[in-house]
Order: structure tokens, then C-alpha cells, then sequence
């Protein structure tokens, strides 16, 4: 009895993990188009990070050689995931 409990424990864990990865490819569809760059540069600066030091300087960096076609490659493996029926 305690098995069947704790498998179901970890279907609902899992599921919930899959779930969070559909959001998160949804929520990166969404800045297909964008001006990345612009958008990493407000978020640094709306965390009183200093846009010149390492950390951020390399996410700015990143979001400016960010592609439409990149980012729809990583939406892309979010919707990779398999449901199967427990």
C-alpha cells in the first residue's frame, strides 16, 4: 500500500516538473521579436546591478546574441515532453 502511495508521489512530482517546463517555453514564445537586449538591461538595472560586472555583462551579452530562431530552439524542447497515463 505504501508503494502505490509513493508512486503516486512521484507522478505528481513529475507532472508538475513538465508542467513548469510547458510555462516556461510559453513564457519564452512570448519574447519572440523583442529587444532582448533592452529587456536584460532593464532587468539588471531594476536589480541595482552594475551592467559592467561579470555576471551581468554576461547575461546582456547573452540576450544580445539571443535569435528568434535560438529561442524557438529552446522553446522548442519543452514541448519535447511525453505525458503518459499512470
Amino acid at each position: 500500500m505504501r508503494s502505490s502511495r509513493a508512486i503516486r508521489l512521484v507522478a505528481v512530482v513529475e507532472g508538475f516538473k513538465g508542467l513548469v517546463v510547458l510555462l516556461a517555453s510559453t513564457g519564452l514564445l512570448a519574447l519572440v521579436h523583442r529587444d532582448l537586449h533592452k529587456l536584460a538591461t532593464v532587468l539588471v538595472q531594476h536589480a541595482h546591478l552594475n551592467p559592467a560586472s561579470g555576471y551581468p555583462r554576461i547575461f546582456v551579452d547573452a540576450a544580445t546574441q539571443m535569435t528568434d530562431a535560438r529561442l524557438g530552439r529552446s522553446t522548442g524542447s519543452g514541448k519535447r515532453c511525453r505525458v503518459r497515463p499512470v
